[in-house]
């Protein structure tokens, strides 16, 4: 797989490097480099300097070992990742722009389609290696779980905002696991990502929680269809059954999404049954409501029943 670097980021981060081992005492790196880059700079203005200038950060991106970063990420990344024809490098300015993805071209040279791993990154992520390679491994995972014909991913979105979250959570706590036992670090401990996995998934018993984070950070890799359902409806994926509504979907009621249903749903009050039902004909409680609906028609119930009902 051929690697490529855009000159954005070749020349961002070979000065900091340059500039941080000079500031480290090893002042004839940076005095290397900038005769190098002085050279290139005489040029005349134009394509031919900016390629001169593009040429000099390459050699010295590999000349300082930079390169070699990629080369090590890719490789812990997985064998799958080696379906892609080549590893594009370029640089972004927020952190909300990084991560990687894989794009294909149809390529009359190779007689198929050309597959494009793009890792977009900030510059100052190479400050701190081991921090890029924890960065790196962890994003080429998801990349080469793509390549990898198991996985089964399908190109249609999941079905809601709420499920899409969970299933990038669930796909990262397994590509962690992963790295763990080769003993690589991943980009969060287990413990921040068993934390996490309880915040999104906190209407599970605890028991049933630590069961499935248990299997999917310390497990083979689930595929694209089982995180699918474990992320839209987790009490089924566990082989489970559903008791009433599902946390995170519509309260029928006031159409809101709510993780706080009234529980159990049989155990709401007569009075108040009757109340929303004289509003909504069609509900019952077994469709289920959210606890904040149940408790605004309790208190309007209740006022009713205190109205008198003669002089």
């Amino acid at each position: 797989m051929r690697i490529d670097v855009d000159g954005t980021l070749l020349e961002a981060v070979v000065f900091a490097e340059v500039r941080a081992r000079e500031a480290a005492g090893d002042g004839g790196c940076a005095r290397r480099y900038h005769r190098d880059v002085e050279v290139s700079y005489a040029r005349p203005p134009g394509d031919e300097r900016e390629s001169a200038a593009r040429a000099v950060h390459a050699r010295w991106f590999t000349r300082l070992g930079l390169d070699a970063r990629l080369r090590t990420a890719a490789i812990e990344a997985g064998p799958a990742l080696g379906r892609a024809d080549r590893l594009l490098v370029h640089a972004v300015a927020s952190a909300h722009e990084e991560g990687a993805d894989l794009h294909g071209r149809p390529s009359p040279e190779l007689g198929r389609e050309e597959l494009t791993v793009v890792v977009s990154i900030r510059p100052s992520r190479f400050v701190d290696g081991e921090a890029l390679a924890r960065f790196l491994r962890h994003e080429l995972r998801f990349v080469a779980d793509l390549l990898d014909p198991t996985f089964g991913r399908s190109i249609a979105p999941a079905p809601d905002a709420r499920t899409r979250d969970r299933y990038r959570l669930l796909w990262g706590i397994s590509a962690d696991g992963r790295s763990a036992r080769a003993g690589l670090a991943g980009l969060r401990s287990r413990e921040a990502w068993a934390e996490e996995f309880d915040r999104a998934f906190r209407s599970l018993p605890a028991e049933a929680r630590a069961g499935a984070f248990g299997r999917l950070f310390d497990g083979p890799r689930p595929s694209h269809a089982a995180f699918l359902s474990l992320a839209g409806r987790p009490v089924e994926a566990m082989g489970g059954r559903s008791e009433g509504p599902t946390a995170g979907s519509r309260c029928p009621i006031c159409r809101f999404p709510t993780f706080e249903w009234a529980q159990p749903t049989a155990s709401i009050p007569e009075p108040v049954v009757a109340r929303i039902r004289a509003v909504f004909p069609e509900w019952t409680s077994e469709r289920g409501a959210c606890r904040e609906c149940v408790d605004r028609y309790a208190v309007a119930s209740t006022r009713t029943a205190l109205v008198p009902s003669g002089p």
